[in-house]
């Protein structure tokens, strides 16, 4: 097995949270463990998810393309949702069970930037 411990990604550099939103993705095979934190300033209310895919592709260069994303359930029980004011929230999966990973961001209204990083590790 291959270790693939995950040094913070930047997912998402300044995102407008006016729209509805994708972060990049990150091949997160091999990690059990993912943590993301996510600010955001302005006035956007709106909740964050996370889709998991096995069937994107990863090129060369490292670049996540193409797949099936499926929303995954979270199933703790505070998921971030921004409430029309600045804020933060950190969202711990563990024994993720797919390959790829991304944020999402369903915007009800308001405007607002977002930043967001990903870090993994294997137990």
């Amino acid at each position: 097995m291959s270790l693939n411990l995950i040094a913070p990604v930047h997912l998402l550099v300044n995102a407008s949270l006016g729209d509805d939103l994708e972060s990049r993705a990150v091949h997160i095979m091999y990690s059990d463990n993912v943590g993301i934190q996510i600010s955001w300033t302005g006035t956007p209310t709106g909740d964050f998810g996370v889709e998991l895919s096995n069937d994107a592709t990863l090129d060369s260069l490292g670049t996540v393309s193409g797949g099936t994303w499926t929303p995954m359930v979270l199933t703790f029980p505070n998921s971030p949702s921004a409430s029309g004011s600045d804020g933060n929230g950190f969202i711990s999966l563990n024994q993720v069970p797919a390959a790829f990973i991304r944020l999402t961001y369903s915007s009800e209204s308001g405007s607002g930037a977002c930043n967001a990083y990903l870090t993994a590790k294997p137990v």
